[in-house]
């Protein structure tokens, strides 16, 4: 607001939360427009560009540097000496071996070549072996990333850097080097990778819901989208009958195929009975605690057991219209991650149901509408006509094309179309609007239309 007080264009950068309920970055670019005779502001113009890419991209890079950092300059290295004149063979090792791998420096020192081959991980032992031996033939520095098996079978992934050391005549004397446990950033960017494929799927499933108007269309592509996200073996949609109090099952899915639709009273549906009146989702991660038991056990589709089940409300208005479930037959098949990723789901899932149902409501009364005996219009407050539907030009003989966007042709003496606005339900009588503007004995009542 200082910059416009001072007539200064501005750029800043922003968050907002969409229709959708997702949360963007922006950039926001304005220029006043001053009004100089009477110095003040009349308007701004600019423009609003998305820039959550770049957002997410910079914070991944800052979790990635931060993390590395962090390992580097906090978890102890391994330090080496390897003797030049045989391959492979180590003359000193520092004590961090022992605490990174489980092994002791003498265990290291005595294996000699074979051990360290022989504990590297089978995939990267090619590629590690040939940077040894390119740095021992020719100097070339060592700059290699692989796996080690520790003392106790876990893999460690190790960042080995080291070149060969040469004394004052340029012979070389030694290989000196330092292996650094990077196996937490190595799962950060496996982690980062996941991420990003995640986001991915989402943003690519908000654009195809979006356009989705079939509830059918949209039943699959939610499961397709769940599918994408998480392990699914069960799925369902359910979606709630306030005035019966019963879920209506209209998506169920179980080891690879669909199953009927079902309806059920609220009252026997047990945990998604739970979700329901809480408004609040239910992860299970290994269902032989008991857990469904507590609440009434559900099942659908093959009637087994199912152990990994996530549950979330689907609203809209913070409003309850329905659940959605993933399960699966192994435990432990999901994380908070997957939780948040369904919620995110259901969120669109919600809208895109409520929009089918909207366009499945107008087309059926565009039918009705279609169908009347009686001309219908539909005008603007002025009497432009919007919508005619074909009994209009079966009385009048005016094309539905030629109606809208004219003028109400009626022709009533004394009476105006506000006054009959002012006045819904007023008959008309003697009214002259044929095309041949021949009189027509007809009757006509004027509605408001308001918006909720």
């Amino acid at each position: 607001m200082k910059k416009l007080k001072q007539n200064l264009p501005f750029n800043s950068e922003v968050q907002i939360i969409t229709k959708g309920d997702q949360t963007r970055w922006v950039r926001v670019y304005g220029h006043p427009v001053w009004d100089k005779k009477e110095d003040r502001l009349t308007g701004i113009y600019g423009a609003v560009q998305d820039i959550t890419s770049r957002k997410q991209v910079e914070e991944a890079l800052r979790d990635a540097e931060f993390r590395y950092r962090s390992l580097v300059e906090q978890l102890p290295a391994i330090t080496y000496s390897d003797d030049i004149s045989q391959l492979g063979k180590t003359v000193y090792i520092s004590p961090q071996v022992k605490t990174i791998l489980g092994y002791t420096p003498q265990e290291w020192i005595e294996g000699k070549l074979d051990f360290w081959i022989d504990h590297v991980h089978p995939d990267d032992r090619e590629y590690a072996l040939k940077e040894v031996e390119m740095c021992f033939n020719d100097g070339v520095p060592i700059k290699s990333e692989y796996r080690m098996q520790t003392s106790t079978g876990e893999i460690v992934w190790l960042q080995d850097s080291a070149v060969r050391l040469e004394n004052d005549e340029g012979k070389p004397v030694l290989i000196q080097g330092v292996m650094t446990d990077i196996t937490d950033l190595k799962q950060a960017e496996s982690h980062l990778a996941q991420r990003a494929s995640q986001l991915a799927t989402l943003f690519q499933f908000s654009q195809d819901i979006v356009a989705t108007l079939d509830l059918e269309q949209v039943y699959l592509a939610a499961h397709r989208g769940v599918e994408n996200l998480m392990p699914t073996e069960a799925f369902f949609i359910s979606l709630v009958n306030e005035e019966e109090q019963i879920l209506q099952d209209v998506y169920l899915f179980d080891e690879g195929k669909r199953w009927p639709n079902e309806n059920t009273p609220l009252s026997e549906r047990g945990i998604t009975a739970q979700v329901y009146q809480t408004g609040t989702s239910l992860w299970i991660e290994d269902d032989a605690d008991g857990t469904s038991e507590r609440y009434g056990r559900e099942l659908f589709g093959t009637l087994n057991d199912t152990r990994s089940v996530l549950i979330a409300p689907l609203k809209l208005r913070e409003k309850v219209i329905g659940l959605i479930s993933t399960q699966h037959y192994q435990p432990f098949m999901y994380s908070s991650d997957h939780l948040q990723m369904l919620e995110t789901l259901a969120n669109q899932i919600a809208v895109a149901i409520d929009h089918a149902r909207l366009i499945q409501s107008l087309r059926l009364q565009a039918v009705a509408l279609d169908a009347a005996a009686n001309a219908i219009l539909i005008t603007d407050r002025e009497g432009m006509i919007q919508w005619a539907n074909p009994a209009f030009t079966k009385l009048t003989g005016f094309s539905i094309q030629e109606a809208i966007g004219k003028k109400l042709p009626f022709y009533v003496p004394g009476t105006t179309i506000t006054r009959s606005i002012n006045n819904c339900g007023t008959p008309f009588a003697q009214a002259k609007f044929g095309k041949e503007r021949s009189p027509i004995s007809a009757k006509m009542a004027v509605y408001i239309l308001k918006n909720k």
